[in-house]
């Protein structure tokens, strides 16, 4: 990174691209008017109302003859010069940036691990998914899928058979119905039951068993 860093051809390139990407954004008339008016904002909240600041502001524009909004997009046109004429700190800045680099080094080293560890995780886990579905044969994966498929059609197919033939049965004989349905809903929680009081005494029914 040293040797990168006070290479000559690196800093003007990476001023030159800071300088570029200011000069494109305000370049752009919707951008400009959009970061103008952010700032007209910001700066009439830090400004109270009826301060002798805001009357300074308001003067200076009137006798200007501009509005606020226009003043900064003028002064936005003239950002990407100023910013060139600054750019002359970023050296001292690179400078510094070696040292700082190595004072918090077991810092980042645990960050870029801790990084990788999770990128190769991800990509063993992508590989091992891919590899095993490569390992199927296309034919037998979609026989699976036609099984699967027809199972539930079915499934759905008896049930709509039963709930059906249910129906139609209440709208043609409604009481015989309301009986026959009585007697499985009573028939079913009887066998429930017992079969529960089955489970809960099993000695007691063997010995009912044994005893003749």
């Amino acid at each position: 990174i040293k040797k990168i860093i006070d290479d000559p051809e690196f800093r003007t390139n990476l001023k030159s691209l800071v300088i570029s990407y200011v000069d494109e954004m305000v370049a752009d008339p919707e951008v400009r008017s959009s970061i103008a008016k952010k700032l007209i904002e910001q700066i009439d909240e830090a400004i109270e109302e009826n301060s002798f600041e805001k009357v300074a502001l308001k003067a200076y524009s009137f006798v200007k003859g501009q509005e606020m909004q226009d003043m900064v997009e003028s002064a936005l046109v003239k950002l990407p010069t100023g910013i060139e004429n600054g750019l002359n700190k970023m050296d001292t800045f690179l400078d510094e940036l070696p040292s700082k680099l190595d004072e918090h080094g077991s810092v980042i080293e645990e960050l870029v691990t801790n990084l990788l560890y999770k990128l190769i995780n991800q990509l063993y886990v992508h590989a091992l998914v891919e590899d095993n579905l490569r390992q199927y044969d296309e034919s037998r994966l979609e026989q699976l899928i036609k099984n699967a498929s027809n199972d539930q059609l079915n499934y759905i197919q008896y049930l709509g058979a039963v709930l059906g033939n249910f129906g139609g049965f209440i709208i043609w004989e409604p009481v015989a119905s309301l009986v026959v349905l009585t007697f499985i809903i009573v028939s079913t929680l009887g066998a429930d039951m017992l079969l529960l009081n089955m489970k809960k005494n099993p000695d007691s029914t063997l010995t009912t068993k044994k005893t003749p």
